[in-house]
């Protein structure tokens, strides 16, 4: 059986990097996602699941992406009781999975290249 984890890593580096980049063609450290229908264009929310010290799961609405050197650190608010997390390394499971980051991304890209977004279909 064929061991994809090398191109599974690969692919959350580049679009890591790729929301990275983003962020610093316009001169930013950090981005803040304003709540979905908040704001005229606002892209849909980005929903992650995030795990507190017990394990248990939080499904979390992204708030916030922040850059520190090569590092993607995202912060979040608890869907229903609007309690905080925040990654505290690029192990977690918010940063890691490929899907939520190219949601991310796409949001990431709506906010500040709205010219730039790919049609919605």
């Amino acid at each position: 059986m064929e061991d994809f984890s090398k191109q599974i890593e690969d692919l959350r580096k580049e679009i890591t990097g790729a929301i990275i980049g983003l962020l610093r063609r316009h001169g930013l450290t950090e981005l803040e996602f304003p709540e979905s229908g908040t704001v005229p264009n606002a892209p849909d929310s980005v929903y992650v699941i995030f795990f507190d010290d017990d394990g248990d799961p939080f499904e979390c609405i992204i708030t916030k992406v922040s850059v520190m050197g090569d590092s993607l650190y995202l912060t979040a608010r608890e869907k229903h009781d609007g309690y905080i997390f925040r990654t505290e390394s690029q192990f977690n499971l918010s940063v890691r999975s490929l899907i939520w980051l190219n949601e991310i991304l796409l949001a990431t890209q709506e906010l500040l290249e709205p010219e730039n977004e790919p049609l919605k279909t």
